[in-house]
């Protein structure tokens, strides 16, 4: 069933309405029908057109009522039917207008919706304002590898003016291998900070991302009264320098300028990179992430399992020594079976 907006505002304006009458305060009676008469206006303008079944009944009401308070007000005939033509040109704009802000706010939110990375759902929230909820709220579903899956709700609501706003979006991740190991938080529009789906994925991972210069990750073992992670803060003067920590690593990514700011790029949203590991001119490929917390980088080798950096140019080393032995164990074999067939 759809809301009747108007029927909202017009109980708001029954209210103060209502107050004013019993006020010990003496009531211009006349004044107030001229306030409601010009918020008749304001409403017809606003919504004339609404597909709304139960506002169009609510506007046909509000014309007979209309034409009733202005015969109170302008008994004669011809200054009724001036007024009458001038009402109309002051609904007419207002309808424009509010056809113009709506459609404004419509291309506000749909911006907003892409910009947080929710591109395929920007048709769907212009429907469902189109049908004209006070609430709504749409929803998208993805794997983002064979064993976890992303869940997003984005929920919308009318504000004081009728305009929608977005007032934030909850995410669930699930892993098929952990069925009771849920993860889910809601990210509040009015925290200040906007967090892109993609940096949700990676909070809810147990990444960290960097906003504004502010490292961020969830402690994911600390929950707030609404069921939501408490965030950890790593500020500048925390002193985490990933620019300088990726510099000090023997990375192939760190020889090509555009390769390098892309990697940083990444790694402070939050992102797990591949990345190639140079030691004495023999290569290894690695998966690295941000860990402000420790002032360092975590490295995972391509099982997803982590190692360290003193292990990481170990095993390279152990891995070229094993290369070496197998090629001399096969130079002393082809070289005996040569012998013998001499």
């Amino acid at each position: 069933m759809m809301e009747n907006k108007i029927l909202d505002k017009l109980n708001t304006w029954q209210a103060v309405e209502d107050k004013l009458n019993l006020s010990l305060l003496t009531v211009d009676k006349r004044g107030i029908l001229k306030e409601k008469l010009r918020f008749f206006d304001d409403i017809m303008g606003r919504f004339n057109g609404t597909p709304n079944a139960e506002e169009q009944t609510a506007l046909r009401m509000m014309r007979r009522e209309r034409s009733h308070i202005s015969k109170q007000l302008y008994p004669n005939p011809f200054i009724r039917f001036i007024r009458s033509l001038a009402n109309r040109f002051v609904v007419q704009n207002i309808t424009i207008a509010s056809s113009l802000l709506q459609e404004q706010n419509k291309q506000i939110l749909e911006g907003y919706v892409k910009q947080l990375g929710f591109g395929s759902l920007a048709e769907k929230v212009r429907e469902q304002i189109s049908k004209g909820h006070l609430q709504f709220s749409v929803s998208t579903s993805s794997y983002i590898n064979d064993k976890e899956r992303i869940d997003h709700e984005l929920l919308f609501s009318t504000n004081s003016s009728g305009l929608y706003q977005m007032d934030g979006y909850k995410s669930r991740l699930m892993n098929e291998t952990k069925p009771g190991e849920i993860r889910e938080h809601f990210f509040n529009r009015e925290s200040g900070t906007t967090i892109t789906a993609n940096e949700a994925v990676n909070l809810l991972s147990g990444r960290a991302i960097e906003k504004a210069g502010v490292w961020q990750k969830f402690d994911l073992n600390d929950k707030d009264q609404h069921g939501n992670f408490r965030m950890k803060k790593f500020d500048s003067q925390y002193g985490y320098d990933i620019e300088k920590v990726l510099k000090n690593l023997p990375l192939k990514e760190g020889q090509v300028h555009n390769n390098f700011k892309s990697l940083l790029r990444n790694l402070k949203q939050g992102n797990r990179e591949h990345v190639t590991f140079i030691h004495q001119g023999n290569e290894t490929k690695y998966f690295i992430q941000a860990d402000p917390q420790f002032k360092s980088l975590q490295i995972f080798d391509e099982g997803d399992k982590k190692v360290s950096l003193a292990q990481a140019v170990a095993n390279k080393q152990a891995q070229v020594k094993q290369m070496a032995v197998v090629a001399d164990d096969n130079r002393k074999s082809k070289l005996r079976r040569t012998r013998h067939i001499y």
